[in-house]
């Protein structure tokens, strides 16, 4: 009987053994070589290969292997999709940030943190307001 675990360690469809060198797996290292775009690419030339010699090579190992690059080639791009969607959101708290500070020079006086005189008239209107 063969060993589950040996068969983990060398699974020639989603974790080739050959691939493996120093911890670092030969896709990942591809991966973090290549742009986004420049690793859809790769992923996509290695579909192509898989199924087009599927018949002839391989068989449903072949078909596998191309799946297993169609699903690598979605998860990269779900990864771009955060990254991007982080760091709209920084630029959106920045922005928002640039803009409490810009508001408040006009209210304080940074070298003394007293108010401005536009800063008084806020605070002398916000007061009569609560006591409304």
């Amino acid at each position: 009987m063969a060993d589950p675990s040996n068969q983990a360690s060398n699974d020639p469809v989603n974790h080739p053994s050959h691939y493996m060198q120093g911890g670092v797996e030969c896709i990942d290292a591809i991966e973090a070589a290549l742009t986004p775009e420049e690793f859809r690419g790769y992923c996509k030339g290695n579909v192509i290969k898989y199924i087009w010699r599927e018949r002839h090579k391989g068989g449903d190992e072949n078909g596998l292997k191309g799946a297993w690059y169609i699903q690598r080639m979605i998860d990269a791009a779900k990864r771009v999709l955060a990254k991007a969607a982080r760091a709209r959101a920084l630029a959106q708290r920045e922005a928002e940030d640039a803009l409490v500070k810009e508001a408040m020079r006009q209210y304080v006086n940074d070298d003394f943190g007293s108010l401005t005189p536009a800063g008084r008239v806020w605070l002398a209107d916000s007061e009569r307001q609560d006591r409304a």
